[in-house]
């Protein structure tokens, strides 16, 4: 979603390619709750983060972050595991 929440379709066709072909997929485990981060570069300047959770049996994604910081990924590493 862009500012005004209304679907910014660069961000929707790169999701799909960060789901499919990711450069990073983190898994971690909160309070019997399942999650995986996928992240990838979708162009010059831009990385996507994408978080999907495990849901009746379903991967459901929930949040997407474009241009995630150091920081935040440095946290995600250090917490999950790396499985990609």
């Amino acid at each position: 979603m862009d500012e005004d929440n209304k679907l910014d379709p660069e961000v929707y066709d790169s999701a799909v390619t960060v789901i499919q072909k990711p450069a990073l997929v983190v898994r971690m485990q909160t309070d019997h709750v399942l999650e995986h981060y996928y992240f990838r570069s979708v162009g010059w300047h831009n990385t996507l983060l994408i978080v999907v959770r495990l849901n009746n049996e379903r991967w459901e994604s929930y949040k997407c972050v474009r241009n995630p910081s150091s920081e935040e990924l440095a946290e995600l590493l250090k917490n999950g595991k790396q499985i990609i």
